[in-house]
């Protein structure tokens, strides 16, 4: 008869060290002084822009930053914010990039409306998008039960009810 071999003893390894969430922040905020000041020493009209632009966004980062749940509303939120200053931007690009033509830019109803509505978009995707899912997934998961339980009976007609096993599901 054989011999179990054990395995020798070793120390459990410690999980990974994970960092602390106050850095991710720390990180975050460094991250947008540093960019804001060379906008402001290179070119002021995009660091104009940037502020008014996405307000949204920090908005978002700041409530994402107090409630580690709306890490999703931040990057939905973000990612269609920024969808909308382009535009701005491209036409703030083609003229002197001055900041009075940051201001007629601006004062021009039709960008605010672009800025902040694809903003509203993205929380509206982060708001509603969850339970669309939900429900397609649900009546996905019940057209799949359906469908299994048809070919379930139709096993049963070709083989009989001999290869069910106690208990088991048995469609009558």
């Amino acid at each position: 008869m054989a011999r179990a071999v054990r395995a020798p003893n070793r120390k459990p390894s410690p999980p990974a060290a994970r960092p602390a969430a106050g850095r991710s922040a720390t990180s975050i905020i460094v991250v947008l002084v540093v960019s804001m000041a060379f906008l402001a020493w290179g070119a002021p009209a995009l660091l104009g822009l940037a502020i008014v632009g996405f307000l949204p966004t920090f908005v978002s980062l700041v409530l994402g930053l107090m409630d580690r749940r709306s890490y999703y509303m931040t990057v939905c939120v973000g990612a269609m914010n920024a969808a909308g200053i382009l535009p701005i931007l491209f036409e703030l690009l083609a003229t002197p990039m001055t900041v009075e033509a940051l201001t007629d830019q601006l004062l021009d109803v039709s960008s605010w409306f672009i800025m902040y509505g694809t903003a509203a978009i993205g929380a509206l995707i982060y708001w509603l998008l969850p339970p669309v899912m939900t429900v397609y997934l649900d009546l996905k998961t019940q057209h799949e039960i359906a469908e299994l339980k048809a070919e379930q009976g139709r096993l049963f007609e070709v083989w009989g009810r001999t290869i069910a096993r106690p208990g088991g599901d048995d469609p009558k």
